[in-house]
């Protein structure tokens, strides 16, 4: 009887160990499969994104134009060279980050460039995929490695300000070295705030992680 449950007892040993081989067989090929197919479903989450975002737009103009007349303000400012111009073509151009351009390739998404080489996007969600590819190559290119450099390199006015203010979001000193690639998820949204004085939405914040993975 000993003998018999000695048996046993290494037969099932046997077949455990060939279920874990076959489950990390499994995993394995499932790993390459997910890491080969990324990139693609990256793009196809970026596109959604922008479908999404655009009908959302379009039910809110479509609430606009039915809500009451009375509820309704509308507040128009004629902006020249003062220091909310910046803001006023942010919106106006769908450019978040106020991005030049002096030209070379176009950036995905672009329709035009204004009377300040200020680039024109399609929507607001192309901006912002261009200004992550702009940061990650000065890292990436350029070394660049510390917020006072890299928006010594983006902006051409106020840069003192503006390396105060993306500093003090980050809680990082201007010449700290950091990874610029690492911290685009914080970095952009500092960014966009100081240039349009507006907050990133939930949409553009899953674009940007989108993006960066």
């Amino acid at each position: 009887m000993a003998i018999k449950r000695t048996y046993q007892v290494g037969l099932s040993t046997l077949i455990y160990m060939f279920i874990l081989v076959a489950l990390s067989f499994i995993v394995g090929c499932y790993g390459l499969f997910v890491s080969y197919v990324s990139r693609d479903k990256v793009d196809i989450y970026y596109t959604r994104c922008i479908t999404l975002m655009e009908e959302n737009s379009k039910l809110r103009e479509q609430l606009a134009n039915v809500a009451p007349a009375s509820k309704k303000v509308e507040m128009v400012f004629n902006v020249g060279d003062d220091e909310f111009a910046p803001k006023t073509l942010a919106r106006a151009n769908r450019n978040l980050l106020n991005i030049r351009y002096f030209g070379g390739e176009k950036f995905k998404g672009t329709i035009g460039v204004d009377k300040h080489n200020h680039v024109i996007f399609s929507h607001p969600a192309f901006s912002v995929r261009a200004g992550a590819i702009i940061l990650k190559n000065y890292e990436k290119k350029h070394g660049i490695k510390t917020i006072k450099d890299m928006i010594h390199r983006f902006a051409e006015g106020n840069r003192e300000q503006y390396i105060k203010f993306v500093c003090k979001w980050l809680d990082v000193h201007p010449t700290q070295k950091i990874s610029i690639t690492k911290n685009l998820h914080r970095i952009l949204p500092a960014m966009i705030k100081f240039e349009t004085g507006e907050d990133v939405g939930m949409e553009y914040t899953e674009i940007i992680n989108a993006i960066i993975s």
